[in-house]
């Protein structure tokens, strides 16, 4: 980490200390994209989700302003609010695979949700990580042309729609939108 960096991070870390939350680096940190992960943020009572997004923002500016060379500052789950409080960033697009499928975790206002996001293209869908049949984890699943196999009863879905081939139902899906900044999941 260079001189540079790690001074913003102090700085960011102590507007964080009156709250009791932190901020992590992480891996998927890139020569122009900085990968933030904001910890305990959501769970700080004092704290509303305009009040995040104000901390968020003066965040933003001491890294872009101490470390211009990143371009992009991307919000990891266990996300900030936006305005309107209910998308949340997720990732970079090229995160989650062309013609298969990535799981992220999300604690939002102290409930977790399991996420199965799939892409073709540029086109993005995201699933609830339960078959709609026993309710057990897709994740592990078979992925083949548009298509997850659940591992353990076989049942089959289209990762456009989450409806099931083989059988009733469908997989609960939640709107996704790709922009300039990456991934949203509206929850």
């Amino acid at each position: 980490m260079n001189t540079k960096l790690a001074a913003a991070l102090s700085e960011v870390r102590a507007l964080l200390l009156p709250y009791q939350a932190d901020i992590e680096l992480l891996p998927e940190s890139t020569v122009d994209m900085l990968a933030l992960r904001w910890l305990g943020l959501n769970e700080n009572p004092q704290l509303r989700d305009l009040a995040i997004l104000k901390l968020v923002r003066q965040a933003e500016a001491v890294f872009m302003t101490a470390c211009p060379e990143f371009q992009q500052l991307w919000h990891y789950p266990q996300s900030v609010p936006t305005e309107k409080g209910a998308w949340y960033a997720v990732a970079p697009i090229l995160h989650i695979p062309n013609n298969g499928m990535h799981l992220f975790e999300m604690s939002i206002e102290n409930k977790l949700y399991s996420l199965l996001f799939s892409r073709l293209g540029m086109k993005v869908s995201c699933f609830n990580n339960q078959c709609s049949h026993l309710e057990m984890p897709l994740d592990h699943g078979k992925v083949s042309r548009g298509t997850i196999t659940c591992p353990f009863h076989g049942y089959q879905f289209c990762l456009e729609t989450g409806k099931c081939f083989n059988a009733p139902g469908v997989l609960v899906a939640h709107p996704v939108r790709v922009g300039l900044e990456g991934v949203e999941v509206f929850l």
